[in-house]
C-alpha cells in the first residue's frame, strides 16, 4: 500500500474545513473517484468529527460479519440522495488516535474496490487484514488456553536462562517451527495443563514428537494451576526473561511474534498461576504418538489435511527422568 492513508486524510481535512460536496446526500460527504456498482464511496464525519466511510451497497446485499468494536464501527446505514435511498455500509473510526492507520485502511480498501473487487468482498478483506491495527490490545480477548500455553513456555524458557542466558536464542516455539525449544539436534516440546493430575496432553500435529534427525526429543509437561493471587502471569514472566537473556530485544520480537505485543496489558494478564508440577519424557518408539511412519508408505492418508490428537501420559511413566535426568538435560541442553 503506497498511499500510507495520504488520499483518505486529505479528504476528512477538506471536510472538516467545509470543502464538501454541495447538495446531493443529505449529509456532507466527499465522493471518491472510485465507482461501485451503486455509485462512488463517499468520505464523511459523524456527528462528533470521528473519521468515517460510506460505502455504497445494493438494497438486498448480505453484509458479512466484519469486526465492530470500541476502536471501530460497522452498521448498515440508508441515506437520502438526490430522492432516493442509498443504502451504505458506514465505517466509522471511534478514537481520534487511531484516525492515520483507519485512513490506510480506507485508501486499501478503495484500491482493493478500484481493482474490481465488490465493496463487500473488499471492506470484509482489507478490515480482516488490518484488524490487529484497529483493534487495542486491551480490547482483545484472549483466551485461556492461548495465555497458559504462552506462560509455559515463558517458565520453561527463564529456567534454561537460569543456565545460560544465550539459550534466548533457542526458543523457536514463536517461529512457528517444529518444537518450541530446539539447539542443534536436540529438541523440547512443552505441554502445560491447569488442573494437577491431568495427564492428558493434546498433541497438534503429526511430526509434533517426531526428533530431530538423528536427535532426541524430550516432552516437557508442567501444570500451572490459576489462581487468583498467582506468582506467576505473563506480566512477571516477560520482565524475568528481560532481565535474565543475553539480547532482551530478541525476547521482545519473539515475544511479538509469538502474538503477544503487550506483556503488560491487561488482555495477556486476566490470569495469574501458582507453578504445580513439571515432569519430562524421553519421545522415542516406545512413547505413545502418531508420526508420518505410523501410516501405511510413511506418510498421512491422501486428503487429510491435519491430525490432533491426545495422548495419556501415565502410558509413558517408565520414560519419565528423574530429577538428576532432568538437570542433566537441561545442562546437556545449554552447553
Amino acid at each position: 500500500m503506497s498511499s500510507d492513508g495520504i488520499a483518505s486524510k486529505a479528504l476528512w481535512t477538506r471536510l472538516r474545513e467545509n470543502q464538501c460536496e454541495a447538495g446531493g446526500l443529505s449529509i456532507p460527504t466527499i465522493p471518491t473517484s472510485v465507482v461501485t456498482l451503486h455509485g462512488p464511496p463517499r468520505h464523511a464525519l459523524s456527528s462528533s468529527g470521528e473519521a468515517r466511510l460510506l460505502l455504497p451497497i445494493g438494497a438486498t446485499e448480505t453484509i458479512p460479519k466484519l469486526p465492530s468494536t470500541a476502536a471501530l464501527s460497522v452498521s448498515d446505514c440508508i441515506y437520502t440522495y438526490k430522492g432516493r435511498s442509498q443504502r451504505f455500509l458506514d465505517i466509522v473510526c471511534q478514537p481520534p488516535d487511531l484516525e492515520r492507520v483507519f485512513s490506510e485502511v480506507v485508501d486499501e480498501l478503495l484500491s482493493r474496490v478500484g481493482e474490481g473487487v465488490s465493496a463487500l468482498e473488499a471492506a470484509a478483506s482489507t478490515l480482516s487484514d488490518f484488524q490487529e491495527l484497529l483493534i487495542p490490545e486491551s480490547d482483545k480477548t484472549i483466551a485461556f488456553e492461548t495465555i497458559i500455553g504462552l506462560a509455559g513456555e515463558l517458565v520453561f524458557l527463564s529456567s534454561l536462562l537460569d543456565i545460560a542466558p544465550e539459550a534466548i536464542h533457542f526458543w523457536r516455539g514463536p517461529l512457528k517451527e517444529r518444537h518450541d525449544f530446539r539447539k542443534d539436534s536436540f529438541a523440547f516440546e512443552i505441554k502445560t495443563s491447569s488442573r494437577p493430575g491431568n495427564q492428558e496432553v493434546i498433541i497438534s500435529a503429526v511430526d509434533q514428537l517426531l526428533p530431530p534427525t538423528n536427535g532426541k526429543l524430550v516432552l516437557v509437561h508442567q501444570v500451572l494451576e490459576e489462581v487468583s493471587d498467582g506468582n506467576i502471569s505473563v506480566s512477571s514472566l516477560a520482565a524475568e526473561i528481560a532481565s535474565k537473556a543475553s539480547d532482551p530485544k530478541l525476547f521482545m520480537d519473539l515475544l511479538e511474534k509469538a502474538g503477544c505485543k503487550d506483556p503488560d496489558g491487561a488482555a495477556w494478564n486476566k490470569y495469574s498461576f501458582k507453578s504445580e508440577n513439571q515432569e519430562m519424557y524421553r519421545v522415542g518408539n516406545d512413547f505413545p504418538r502418531i508420526i508420518p511412519e505410523t501410516f501405511q508408505e510413511g506418510s498421512i492418508p491422501k486428503g487429510v489435511l491435519g491430525i490432533s490428537y491426545s495422548i495419556d501420559l501415565t502410558v509413558a511413566t517408565e520414560l519419565r527422568l528423574d530429577k538428576t535426568e532432568r538437570r542433566a538435560a537441561l545442562q546437556e541442553f545449554c552447553s
